[in-house]
């Protein structure tokens, strides 16, 4: 389920289809917003330097933390007016398998997004 405010959903694993999209939607006029593992996201954000446009809506340190956090970081997402939310997949088995699932399922119901690059 995403957002209600949310109009995109984007998931994917970390090196590819995730990171690059919120590559792409950097310095677009969308508002973005970033939940994954803590682990994933810092090799490839810096948090400090998280780009202009982009919330850090939720960091997990577990996929068993990310499994209880993860609707309450798509509410977040909607009362904060996001336009596109970018989740990382855990990669992971068990819980993390089923909360992958989940996103690629939100995200299969989004529209296709419009490309955009720096």
């Amino acid at each position: 389920m995403a957002a209600r405010g949310a109009r995109n959903v984007v998931a994917g694993a970390p090196a590819d289809e995730a990171s690059t999209e919120l590559k792409n939607l950097v310095g677009s006029t969308q508002t973005v917003g970033l939940i994954g593992l803590v682990s994933d996201i810092s090799a490839h954000v810096d948090r400090c330097q998280v780009p202009e446009g982009v919330t850090v809506l939720a960091m997990f340190d577990s996929p068993e933390a990310m499994g209880a956090g993860l609707y309450q970081a798509l509410r977040d997402a909607d009362h904060a007016d996001i336009d596109v939310v970018v989740a990382w997949l855990t990669g992971h088995d068990g819980i993390g398998a089923a909360i992958d699932d989940r996103l690629r399922r939100a995200s299969a119901g989004s529209p296709p997004l419009v490309p955009h690059t720096l």
